[in-house]
């Protein structure tokens, strides 16, 4: 245990907390366990998070600091956005000691009603958390979760939102695998926007991804198509074809969907780390 406090590690960190809060290790006060477990929820202890958030929301140890408490609480409900209901209840619970203060399960049940809204409203949710738009506090890396978990029952716009996270990076690792994936996926699907990205990032070989003309030509044509102003990007992927493949490009746009292109990335990351 001395030596994982003494490399920070996280889990050595949250049970040091659990035992001063327990009784079961009389080296410390309850103040001493709220710094072991903001030490192990920074590097992502969900269950230190929650104690934090319990001691901040009752006093114990620390002031009472409702935002604070809000913000850990927050953090930790948020990543459980798969599985059932009645299992991310018993985690609550469990990690609470059974003892949930009204703060807390106020923001289990705010973020419980969010997983039972429209498809829509969960993309829009997503959005909300990585800019921090109250009530949420920013947390690109939740959102990122919430966009990943939404695009997997298939919705388009989670699934281009995801692409383009993960591509840029914002808040997560850079992922050009999973990132050209989800944007073909979405493109394929019909989304507009993610087939005006495919194109161009087939035009310019971005991310690692060979350049590929004809794709981009078909990718672009429909975007065209459903009202994205996509003609500098067209006349582009144009420029290096010959006026026979254009015209033939144009005429099968629809009929044929290009596979997905592979990426030359060799960072094999998880999705939203």
């Amino acid at each position: 245990m001395a030596e994982g406090l003494n490399f920070a590690d996280p889990l050595a960190h949250e049970l040091s907390g659990i035992m001063i809060i327990t009784g079961t290790c009389g080296d410390g006060t309850v103040g001493r366990a709220a710094e072991h477990f903001l030490t192990a929820a920074k590097q992502g202890r969900e269950r230190s998070m929650l104690l934090l958030a319990k001691l901040y929301a009752l006093g114990d140890g620390v002031p009472v600091n409702e935002p604070e408490a809000h913000r850990w609480a927050q953090k930790a409900i948020l990543g459980w956005v798969d599985g059932a209901p009645t299992d991310r209840r018993e985690r609550l619970t469990s990690a609470m000691q059974q003892d949930v203060p009204a703060l807390i399960q106020d923001e289990f049940d705010q973020i419980e009603a969010l997983l039972d809204a429209p498809i829509e409203s969960r993309i829009s949710t997503a959005s909300q958390i990585e800019s921090g738009q109250p009530p949420f506090f920013a947390d690109p890396q939740r959102a990122c979760l919430w966009r990943l978990s939404t695009a997997k029952i298939d919705a388009v716009g989670a699934q281009f939102a995801l692409a383009v996270q993960l591509l840029e990076g914002r808040g997560v690792a850079v992922n050009e695998v999973a990132g050209i994936g989800w944007l073909h996926r979405a493109a394929s699907a019909g989304n507009p926007q993610a087939q005006s990205r495919l194109g161009t990032v087939l035009t310019k070989g971005e991310f690692g991804v060979r350049k590929d003309f004809h794709a981009a030509y078909r990718w672009l044509t429909r975007a065209k198509a459903a009202g994205i102003d996509v003609d500098t990007a067209l006349a582009e992927a144009a420029s290096h074809l010959k006026p026979d493949a254009v015209a033939f490009l144009a005429k099968s746009a629809f009929e044929v969907t290009p596979p997905a292109p592979k990426t030359k990335s060799y960072r094999r990351t998880k999705e939203c780390e």
